[in-house]
């Protein structure tokens, strides 16, 4: 990138710039600006990054602008002893406890039926774990999240990879038309206003980024990415996928690069001293590879929907004037989310799991080595005088040593081994660990000492995972904009016909045609409530029987198909459904039908006790909204409840007792169902009142 001098005028220009040159200028002002201002926080990313790869002993040199061993004297020795790792996989263990996969919601009046947002939500979970690996993915940006504080996870549709999704495809404002219909009548329309449109293949797949901050630069001076009117992702790509992507614009003008690390871009040009001493945290040189600047300019008023710029060297490689995502209440988007770890006030980059814990981790090593050393040296030894011994001992078990006549015996001696107070230090230390990163002993499943009451034990792993909580719905949050992002792919890019094939029971693949471009622009990504749940299979069995043994307990069985069917599947199965749920399902559905003004009859079977609550419900709704005709059919559509319940009961009564028989009601079979017609009839005719 260029080093000339940033102003304000080269960042934000007051007319923004049409062609390619001007806006080549802009952005390469910006990157400088951006990675000039992420300096400051580079050291403690690199320190971090070595600390987790448990290379502890090494700091940073400023003036050479990397990690390097501080040296040390002759005779003296390292040893580390490395307990941030584990505290870095228990709080992976906690954050990964729970599924982070979300489901879709959608308004009544958006889809066709149930059963499509039940599909929705299947094809949700087929992306998930066979389009973008949603888990494994989550799992490689956790660990970049925990070392550095703050990650990028970046929605992309990359046409580089993947089979090819549909042929001849029309194109219209830069986006395919895989719906046939539409795609028929976009053609029928740009031939009567004389327009071509462009047809060619579909081919990529959806991916997920995990970005590092050194593939993130952000405007310097804001603390929260909603503010953002810019942000930029930089990321090595090899000279023949921008071919493939970019055409005829990538074949010339563009040099190969050599990058010397994915991730730490910012000191690729730094040279590595040939130093025993020096750490080169690059992870070797890419060849073939160039890095390619992907620059999003927010909605502003010289771009309504935003603006994308893809710089590789000093060439601009497209241009578009649209971002990539649309969310939905209309909001464009890059695809960017932002994943924190600690929030840190009045500045954007937040603090890692790691950093806390450095001040501890070292003072560890330090001690640690220093035990090590006084064991070496205070190793026992013997005393002899000069020329005591006729032959030195070799070592050998029950050695016979000559010792010259009147010579004085040799003295052993125990040596110095280190005292407990530095064994009382140590413990000090890890103290200072637990309290830095807010875990205790429990939590790495050790028991404190001192605690032997369940309930305390559980009161102090559930403050443990309290301090835990917002993270996690930080991160449950970042994952929902996450999914909000890829189903607009989905949406745009996925074909009508697709085959979406879901894991059943007992070993059976459930498969399904999807068309996702009848997904409404309108839903809403609901995010998992509540604490973790159980995922391991003990914990499942576990379950399975306390469900199993509850039901009992509750005169509320289940069958032991269930039981049987939960074993073997090692989930707890879906409880069978009660009797009364089809008889709410349907009063739901008269609700629906009364409020639009249709009457509704009452069958004989239908029990009032379920039915009357929720029509009440509906109707004083109704009379609170001003609708009192609605009110007046949800009264008379009640009374007819009553009376069938009524009528069942004299019914019942002339049962159980026929020799009496009940005065009013005819005594051959079918007769019930005479009575209750008429009284229906009846109900219908005369008036209601629109209070009960």
């Amino acid at each position: 990138m260029s080093s000339s001098p940033v102003t304000s005028a080269s960042l934000y220009p007051v007319k923004w710039p049409t062609d390619k040159q001007g806006l080549a200028g802009v952005w390469r002002a910006r990157i400088q600006h951006g990675m000039r201002d992420r300096k400051r926080y580079e050291p403690q990313w690199h320190i971090n990054q070595a600390f987790a790869a448990g290379k502890q002993w090494l700091a940073w040199a400023p003036r050479e602008r990397r990690l390097v061993i501080p040296p040390m004297p002759d005779g003296r020795e390292r040893y580390t002893a490395d307990v941030l790792t584990q505290y870095i996989w228990t709080t992976m263990g906690k954050l990964m406890s729970d599924d982070f996969r979300p489901q879709i919601l959608f308004r009544r009046e958006d889809i066709e039926s149930e059963e499509f947002a039940e599909q929705a939500n299947r094809a949700l979970q087929f992306g998930w774990d066979y389009e973008w690996d949603g888990d494994n993915t989550l799992v490689k940006g956790l660990i970049k999240l925990l070392t550095y504080g703050t990650i990028g996870m970046r929605c992309r549709f990359d046409p580089t990879i993947g089979p090819v999704i549909a042929e001849n495809v029309p194109f219209k404002n830069g986006k395919p038309i895989l719906d046939p219909g539409e795609a028929i009548q976009a053609v029928a329309s740009a031939v009567e206003n004389g327009e071509t449109l462009q047809f060619k293949d579909i081919r990529g797949r959806t991916t997920w980024e995990p970005l590092s901050p050194f593939n993130l630069i952000v405007p310097p001076g804001l603390d929260n990415e909603d503010d953002f009117p810019w942000e930029i992702v930089v990321r090595p790509r090899t000279l023949d996928s921008l071919k493939m992507e970019y055409g005829a614009q990538a074949t010339s003008g563009i040099e190969e690069q050599m990058i010397s690390a994915v991730d730490l871009v910012g000191i690729r040009e730094q040279p590595i001293a040939d130093s025993d001493l020096a750490y080169q945290s690059t992870g070797g040189k890419l060849e073939g590879h160039v890095l390619v600047y992907t620059c999003y300019q927010r909605p502003s008023e010289a771009n309504p929907q935003g603006q994308v710029t893809v710089l590789a060297g000093e060439k601009v490689l497209d241009v578009q004037n649209q971002l990539p995502y649309q969310a939905p209440d209309g909001e464009w988007r890059s695809g960017i989310t932002y994943f924190h770890f600690w929030r840190v006030p009045s500045r954007f980059w937040s603090k890692s799991l790691i950093e806390p814990g450095i001040g501890p981790q070292r003072m560890l090593n330090k001690r640690r080595s220093q035990m090590q050393e006084i064991i070496d040296r205070g190793l026992p030894w013997v005393a002899v005088e000069e020329g005591t011994l006729k032959q030195p001992p070799q070592g050998k078990p029950m050695a016979i040593v000559n010792i010259k006549p009147g010579a004085a015996k040799p003295q052993q001696m125990q040596g110095i081994g280190p005292g407990p107070w530095m064994n009382e230090d140590v413990e000090s230390i890890y103290m200072d660990m637990e309290k830095a990163l807010g875990m205790r002993e429990i939590s790495l499943g050790s028991h404190p000492q001192g605690v032997s009451a369940y309930a305390a034990l559980a009161l102090i792993g559930e403050n443990d995972q309290t301090k835990m909580d917002p993270i996690v719905q930080g991160f449950k949050l970042a994952v929902r904009r996450l999914v909000e992002n890829t189903l607009w792919d989905v949406r745009r890019y996925w074909p009508p016909d697709k085959q979406i094939t879901i894991a059943g029971n007992n070993g059976i693949l459930s498969a399904t045609t999807f068309n996702a471009s009848k997904l409404p622009t309108f839903f809403q990504v609901e995010i998992a409530k509540g604490e973790s749940q159980p995922r391991s299979q003990g914990a499942k069995i576990q379950m399975i029987f306390d469900l199993f043994q509850q039901g009992a307990a509750t005169s509320q069985p289940l069958p032991i198909d269930w039981l049987y069917d939960s074993l073997k599947a090692g989930t707890p199965m879906p409880l069978p459904d009660e009797p009364m749920n089809i008889h709410r399902h349907k009063a739901e559905i008269e609700n629906q039908e009364m409020m639009e003004g249709q009457a509704m009859g009452v069958a004989y079977y239908d029990p009032p006790e379920v039915h009357v609550p929720i029509h009440r419900d509906q109707q004083v709704q109704a009379e609170l909204t001003g609708n009192m005709q609605a009110a007046q059919i949800f009264e008379m559509h009640i009374r007819q409840h009553l009376q069938v319940q009524a009528m069942n009961a004299a019914e019942a009564a002339q049962a159980a007792n026929p020799v009496e028989g009940v005065p009013g009601l005819p005594q051959q079979g079918g007769g019930l169902n005479i009575q209750v017609q008429r009284a229906i009839q009846r109900a219908g005719s005369t008036g209601t009142r629109s209070n009960a």
